[in-house]
C-alpha cells in the first residue's frame, strides 16, 4: 500500500515536471520563434496568424505586406514581432474584437507597421482630460 502511494506521488511529480517543461518550451519559442530567426518577420507573422486561427478564440488575423522575403536586422525584426505580440495580447484582453489586420510595408528607407482591429476602443477625450478608467467606473 505504501509503495502505491509513492508510485502515485512519483507519477504526479513527473506529470508536473512535464507540464513545466512544456510551458518553458512554449515561452522560449514565443520569446524568439525559430521561424523569425530562420525565415524572417513576414513568415513569423503568418505563423502567428495560423496559431491564432487554430486557437479557441474568435479573433481573425489578417497579415498584409508588400515584400514577403525582405529581411531586416534581427534585432529590428524581433522588436517589430514583439510589438505585434503585445498589441495582439491587448486586443484579446480588452478590445472584444473579431478581426485584426497587420500591415507591414517596406519602403526604401523606412518600415511601416500598421495594426488595426475592429474592437471597442477607448475614449480619447477622457484620456486627454487625464482621467483614468478607474475614475469613470
Amino acid at each position: 500500500m505504501k509503495d502505491e502511494g509513492l508510485l502515485t506521488a512519483g507519477y504526479n511529480i513527473k506529470q508536473q515536471l512535464d507540464d513545466v517543461l512544456s510551458s518553458v518550451r512554449r515561452i522560449s519559442h514565443d520569446l524568439m520563434p525559430v521561424v523569425l530567426e530562420k525565415m524572417g518577420l513576414v513568415q513569423s507573422l503568418e505563423a502567428l496568424r495560423r496559431t491564432l486561427a487554430s486557437g479557441s478564440n474568435q479573433l481573425e488575423m489578417i497579415v498584409k505586406y508588400n515584400e514577403k522575403n525582405r529581411r531586416l536586422n534581427p534585432k529590428n525584426e524581433l522588436l517589430l514581432y514583439r510589438m505585434v505580440q503585445e498589441l495582439l495580447n491587448n486586443t484579446l484582453k480588452h478590445a472584444e474584437a473579431t478581426q485584426v489586420t497587420v500591415e507591414l510595408l517596406f519602403e526604401s528607407e523606412n518600415i511601416l507597421l500598421v495594426y488595426t482591429d475592429n474592437g471597442k476602443g477607448f475614449n480619447l477625450h477622457t484620456l486627454q482630460e487625464g482621467k483614468t478608467c478607474k475614475e469613470e467606473v
